[in-house]
């Protein structure tokens, strides 16, 4: 099997003004934004093209808001006849690789990506915790730190998005992160960064959103993956087979960690080798080409910004 893979980016992406060049340039893809606004019931385009970078920072703002983007995004790619063979997504992007699977409908992700914003939001109020990514170290070594700082702090902390290879991030409470970060530097980490986010993402203290999440999933239509679209979860990386896994594995999502190592390693397996980063930003080109070199990577912000015709890019 072959063809392009649709990747979707998770929290981290977002910025200021993103999709406003492509809503100017697509007409469809104005009146798709319009339409997510009036599903979610949220000013999603006052908070993404303002000029408060605030708005955005909420994950129950930020979450909402980036999926509509990339959907919006999608959205542009099967106007000009361009569809996936595969898709996946990281943390909220899985939504919308959902979409692109046809699971679900692009309004039923959006009514998703509010109540999980909501949900994670009310999970991890200051003070609950934080994330830090670890970049020079394998993932055993930092397991074992985790284990270490759990067992001498009595806090919670653990790895949550394994990125690529020599990139981990972890999450846990301010104590038990601070303690990891100190020991990870000492342990030779190329690099350790403390992430801005509001909360310990993909983390064990996120159970309480995971279970609020899985009612908001109950309500609605999952169907199976398209026949022609390979759906690989981020949650184990490997192929989600059917609509009420699909349900599941985003129930659990929200206290897991992120697997992207595996799920491109999967698809890659898988005969894959031509990628496509679906909505702002360039995080996942660059952990793609980290995990698999010499894989073909395209950036639909740069096609946006640089007008180049989809056709000739894809064709």
């Amino acid at each position: 099997m072959a063809g392009w893979v649709f990747l979707f980016p998770g929290q981290g992406s977002q910025v200021l003004g993103m999709g406003r060049r492509l809503a100017g340039r697509f007409v469809s893809a104005s009146r798709f934004l319009e339409a997510m606004e009036v599903e979610s019931r949220l000013p999603l385009r006052q908070w993404m093209w303002g000029e408060d970078e605030a708005a955005l920072l909420p994950t129950s703002h930020t979450q909402p808001a980036l999926l509509a983007v990339e959907l919006a995004y999608l959205r542009v790619l099967e106007e000009a006849g361009i569809h996936p063979q595969a898709s996946a997504g990281h943390s909220l992007g899985e939504l919308a690789a959902l979409v692109a699977a046809r699971v679900l409908t692009p309004e039923a992700a959006v009514r998703l990506a509010v109540e999980r914003g909501r949900c994670m939001e009310a999970a991890a109020p200051p003070g609950t915790g934080g994330m830090a990514a670890v970049i020079g170290l394998g993932d055993a070594e930092v397991e074992a730190l985790c284990a270490e700082v759990r067992e001498e702090s009595g806090e919670p902390v653990e790895p949550v998005n394994y990125n690529c290879p020599g990139q981990v991030v972890v999450a846990g409470r301010p104590a038990a992160l601070d303690l990891l970060v100190a020991k990870a530097r000492a342990k030779g980490a190329k690099l350790v960064r403390p992430l801005s986010v509001s909360g310990p993402f993909h983390s064990r203290l996120m159970q309480p959103a995971a279970e609020e999440f899985a009612r908001a999933l109950s309500r609605e239509t999952f169907s199976d993956p398209s026949p022609g679209c390979l759906l690989v979860s981020s949650v184990t990386g490997e192929p989600v087979e059917n609509g009420e896994m699909a349900r599941s594995l985003l129930a659990r999502q929200v206290a897991a960690p992120v697997r992207w190592t595996r799920t491109l390693e999967t698809l890659a397996a898988r005969g894959f080798r031509q990628f496509v980063e679906v909505g702002p930003g360039r995080v996942l080109a660059g952990l793609v080409r980290r995990t698999l070199p010499g894989a073909l990577v395209i950036c639909m912000e740069e096609i946006e910004a640089d007008a180049r015709d989809l056709q000739a890019v894809f064709g």
